[in-house]
């Protein structure tokens, strides 16, 4: 996760549906606080998908607005 910038789960923990988890940073900009994770399933959201769409849920964890 420190390498990425966020971690990912295909389906290892359970079978079909895959996840993607980004820190959250709530209380301090450089501490986290958490994590954020998203997931769906494989078959509708495939993990190149939901590592496409990391960008996003920073933004959306940080509470900052997309364009």
């Amino acid at each position: 996760m420190r390498e990425q910038g966020y971690a990912t789960d295909d389906q290892e923990n359970e079978p079909g549906v895959n996840c993607v988890a980004v820190a959250a940073y709530l209380t301090s900009p450089t501490v986290p606080s958490g994590a954020i994770s998203v997931s769906g399933l494989a078959y509708r959201t495939p993990l190149r998908k939901l590592v496409d769409d990391v960008p996003a849920i920073r933004a959306i964890a940080s509470g900052e607005h997309l364009p």
